[in-house]
């Protein structure tokens, strides 16, 4: 399965797609390992609506409204799906770098020619060719939204996953480019949701249990004896 790792962001570059191997089905698709989860997701606790809040921001002083609509379109689709994810992005307020940040990168490795999560620096870093495919709103959004599933934990589905996901992968031709490239599930479903809230869940440490309180002395003893 790791050899899906990261197929849709590096499918639509023309220059590799002779190098690329992508099954045409998978049945499911799976968690990225813990170690590649942001310690946000992991370790920061629940606010008062019960939701863990996550900021995002963008390090583009240029970014034109149509890339940010886009971007902003991707992020509203996981919130709409919080009550299953537990998750819920914010803007980081002005001056803030996000706990997740969006980047332009003109480096083909990092972005794979489209876009693509980093999880060295917890950025989601996109390509010119991205913010052509981005005067389409919906379309950018697509790409992001399978992106910020990489954030939330989530691997690549293949092509033809069994289940309608975000995070299937686009069929590969020798015409596809990050502006045309298609995929057949194009928003964020709830079982996204609810899978990335499964993968998080998994990441985070178990809670220490707390002791109970002794109210007398046998009851003391016996919680020591069964130490």
């Amino acid at each position: 399965m790791r050899t899906l790792r990261r197929s849709y962001d590096i499918a639509i570059i023309l220059g590799i797609l002779t190098l690329l191997i992508v099954p045409s089905v998978v049945a499911q698709y799976y968690c990225e390992p813990a170690s590649s989860i942001d310690n946000v997701l992991k370790d920061r606790q629940p606010a008062s609506d019960g939701k863990i809040h996550v900021t995002f921001s963008f390090n583009d002083p240029n970014i034109s409204q149509t890339s940010k609509n886009a971007i902003l379109n991707a992020l509203n689709q996981w919130n709409g799906q919080g009550s299953t994810s537990g998750f819920v992005f914010e803007a980081a307020a002005a001056g803030v770098t996000g706990d997740v940040e969006f980047m332009p990168s003109t480096n083909q490795t990092e972005t794979g020619g489209c876009a693509a999560y980093k999880p060295s620096s917890q950025r989601i870093l996109y390509s010119h060719d991205w913010e052509q495919r981005a005067t389409i709103e919906a379309d950018g959004a697509t790409v992001i939204a399978h992106e910020i599933g990489h954030y939330l934990g989530l691997d690549d589905a293949g092509t033809n996953p069994s289940t309608p996901t975000i995070m299937n992968n686009p069929v590969v031709t020798q015409t596809s480019t990050c502006e045309n490239a298609t995929v057949t599930t194009t928003t964020v479903q709830q079982n996204d949701a609810s899978r990335a809230n499964t993968c998080i869940t998994n990441a985070r440490p178990t809670p220490t249990p707390t002791p109970p309180e002794c109210v007398n002395d046998s009851d003391c003893a016996s919680v020591a004896f069964h130490k």
